[in-house]
């Protein structure tokens, strides 16, 4: 079977030949040719009872679903015992609805819905509640958002036999109209040891956080109060943002709130502003921010937070003044 897709006329682009075509491009395209043909076929097989022979023959030809259906009617259409079955209900053929629910990841309920359609009942998706990705705002246009900030428990690294990094801490606060009006710190018990190095750091050491809740239940709590806000931070698009959407699927919370990473918007500024870095205690200093509290998740959020005004102001006046001089 493997063969016939990988010998289907259909299977060859002829622009994987093609010079500006990458390497990673074509490989993608292929595996991804490689996992629908797989799909489609086992939706074949699954539906298509003493015909599936001759629908996978059928299919193999032009690696398309579309089609299928028709031909496994003319199929039925020429087969004395299934059209004598016709015949003998047809009389009191009757049509109906249900309303299911069913849920899987998105592989699952494409092949589902496939699989509905080769059995000839026609379906529609009145309600799509898959998780979504997180939107990544581009533009600094909001005054109302929840800034935050994670600390972690650090890790050896798997190649070193040590387990994933986990949160130790969790910091926010609530900004209405440029104003904060909330705020959220919490301890997180990791499940594993800190690094020392990270002690040395944050402060956080394991006996702080040996009574604390767990990652789930801070999860949670976190995923409250943040609600429909959007979500800000320091480098969250390259870090924070994985753990808190890793620790929320575990905990059966949904955390789909759009972003905006400051650290992104920085690095707009760095050269007119003649900055060194873009890290967020440079940052804050440059900027005039206080920190009472370096790396303490509570503390850099605030900081986040008025950061995130400040370089707004400076991308501004950096606009203003390009306007003048042309």
């Amino acid at each position: 079977m493997a063969r016939q897709v990988w010998e289907s006329q259909a299977f060859f682009n002829s622009k994987w030949l093609n010079k500006s075509t990458t390497a990673k491009t074509w490989q993608k395209e292929v595996d991804d040719k490689i996992a629908m043909a797989a799909r489609d076929i086992q939706s074949i097989q699954a539906a298509a009872g003493q015909h599936a022979s001759a629908l996978t023959d059928h299919y193999l030809k032009t690696l398309c679903l579309e089609g299928v259906s028709e031909y496994r009617d003319q199929l039925t259409a020429i087969s004395n015992v299934e059209n004598a079955q016709i015949k003998a209900h047809s009389r009191d053929q009757r049509t109906g609805s249900k309303v299911l629910k069913i849920s899987g990841n998105p592989e699952a309920l494409i092949q589902a819905i496939e699989v509905l359609n080769l059995l000839n009942v026609s379906c529609e998706v009145l309600e799509d509640d898959m998780p979504q990705s997180m939107p990544e705002l581009a533009v600094p246009d909001f005054d109302s958002f929840v800034s935050f900030d994670l600390e972690m428990s650090g890790t050896y690294g798997a190649n070193n036999g040590d387990i994933p990094a986990e949160i130790t801490e969790i910091g926010a606060v609530q900004v209405v109209n440029g104003e904060i009006t909330d705020k959220f710190s919490m301890l997180v018990n990791p499940g594993r040891k800190i690094l020392p190095h990270i002690t040395r750091i944050t402060g956080i050491t394991n006996v702080m956080v040996a009574d604390q809740p767990d990652v789930l239940i801070a999860i949670r709590k976190f995923a409250d109060f943040v609600g429909n806000d959007i979500l800000i931070g320091h480098n969250i698009k390259t870090s924070d943002l994985y753990y808190v959407d890793s620790a929320a699927q575990r905990a059966g919370v949904r955390i789909e709130n759009p972003f905006f990473d400051t650290c992104c918007f920085a690095r707009k500024l760095k050269d007119a502003q003649d900055w060194e870095n873009i890290k967020l205690e440079y940052l804050a200093k440059q900027l005039g921010v206080q920190q009472s509290d370096a790396h303490r998740a509570w503390c850099d959020a605030e900081a986040t937070a008025e950061i995130y005004f400040k370089i707004r102001t400076l991308q501004m006046q950096k606009r203003q003044s390009n306007e003048t001089l042309q």
